[in-house]
C-alpha cells in the first residue's frame, strides 16, 4: 500500500498541531508496524513545510523533523511533467496539482490529506487521517 501525504499532515507533524498531530503519528506508527505500507511525499511538500513550519518555530527544530520524517518517506521528485501537467489540469489549486501529479508518479493508492475539497478531480482515493484510521480498522 503507497501512501502519499499532502503538506498539511507534514505539517501537523512536524508541528505537532494539537487537533491532528495523534492521527498523523498513527499512521507514521502503522506504516513502521507494516512492511506492505510506504510513505510518500514530494519534494515540492518538503520546501514547502520547511516554510511554513519556519514561522511557527525555530529553523533547527524544523530541520530536526524534517531529518526525521526523511528517514520514513520516500520523496517524489517532481519534474517538469507534474509541473506541466499541474498547469493543463483541471485542479482549480495548482500546489495540490502538483502533489496530486507527483503521487500518480508512484501510482499511490491513497492521497493523505485533511483538504480533500481540493482533490475533487483526483482518481487516487484522498482520505483524511481519521478516515484512513477508520479504513484499516485502527483506533
Amino acid at each position: 500500500m503507497k501512501l502519499f501525504f499532502d503538506t498539511n499532515i507534514i505539517l501537523d507533524l512536524i508541528l505537532k498541531r494539537e487537533l491532528f498531530f495523534e492521527e498523523a503519528a498513527k499512521i507514521l506508527s502503522y506504516s513502521e508496524l507494516n512492511d506492505n505500507v510506504q510513505l510518500y511525499v514530494s519534494s515540492l511538500s518538503i520546501v514547502n513545510a520547511n516554510y511554513v513550519a519556519c514561522k511557527f518555530t525555530s529553523k533547527a527544530k524544523v530541520i530536526e523533523s524534517l531529518k526525521m520524517l526523511r528517514l520514513a518517506f520516500d520523496v517524489i521528485d517532481v519534474s517538469v511533467k507534474e509541473i506541466d501537467s499541474a498547469l493543463y489540469s483541471n485542479f482549480n489549486d495548482f500546489e495540490d496539482a502538483v502533489q496530486y501529479f507527483s503521487a500518480l508518479k508512484k501510482n499511490c493508492n491513497y492521497i493523505i490529506t485533511r483538504d480533500s475539497k481540493d482533490f475533487k478531480n483526483s482518481k487516487i482515493m484522498v482520505l483524511s487521517p481519521s478516515a484512513f484510521l477508520k479504513m484499516i480498522k485502527q483506533p
